[in-house]
């Protein structure tokens, strides 16, 4: 499936001039980029997509921990993109004007991935569910709390650690207009009926929807 380059989301790393069409995720992830622009737009590993479908077919490339062969695989927030071969690692987040990037990083930090816990739910038995941001699922016997964020283990797929969205927290907007922008959590509070932090960034003092901020520290 393709998509008119002009329709694209604001957060492709990909000028709006250029050829009339792009390949979008194979699966429906509106928060996500190919593997192709991965690997032709971003790591230079090819220069076209004939060139990224044969790396592919003939290289092991890894999201997550897990082999891929398809360059329209999407490339969610946090996803960590490996190439074993060569020892490279990556992490797919945000630039500070708010275009996906990729972070190099080494094979310890490659081994866990952080996702928000945007749902949560109790199941037959009373168990309960919570739901993350990248679709990932887990069981949990512990309360944890929607806003908050996981770090999970990509190795054994568990739940290594938590991350409050709370004051003191270091976060990342994930959406709205001051996504790509990152700082440390002043202060959570109710404001007409939605949550709101203040994230101090670098230069500003910003306001900013709690369902659009990730804590990651």
């Amino acid at each position: 499936m393709h998509l008119k380059r002009q329709a694209m989301s604001k957060t492709w790393p990909l000028p709006r001039k250029g050829t009339t069409f792009v390949a979008v995720p194979s699966h429906s992830k509106t928060k996500a980029i190919t593997l192709l622009v991965a690997l032709r737009d971003l790591l230079g590993f090819a220069d076209t997509r004939k060139e990224a479908k044969t790396l592919l077919r003939i290289n092991d490339v890894f999201v997550n921990w897990k082999k891929v062969k398809d360059e329209k695989f999407p490339l969610q927030l946090y996803d960590v993109l490996s190439f074993p071969s060569i020892n490279k690692h990556y992490r797919v987040t945000l630039s500070e004007t708010g275009k996906f990037m990729l972070e190099e990083i080494n094979e310890k930090e490659a081994r866990v991935k952080i996702s928000k816990i945007v749902g949560k739910k109790t199941l037959k038995g009373g168990v309960t569910q919570i739901n993350l941001f990248d679709g990932m699922n887990f069981i949990v016997d512990k309360q944890l709390r929607i806003g908050d964020s996981v770090v999970v283990d990509l190795e054994s797929r568990k739940i290594k650690s938590v991350i409050e969205l709370k004051p003191q927290a270091r976060a990342l907007v994930i959406g709205g207009k001051h996504i790509g922008k990152r700082g440390k959590i002043e202060d959570v509070r109710e404001e007409g009926g939605k949550q709101i932090a203040t994230l101090a960034t670098q230069s500003e003092k910003i306001n900013v929807w709690t369902k659009n901020i990730m804590a990651i520290e």
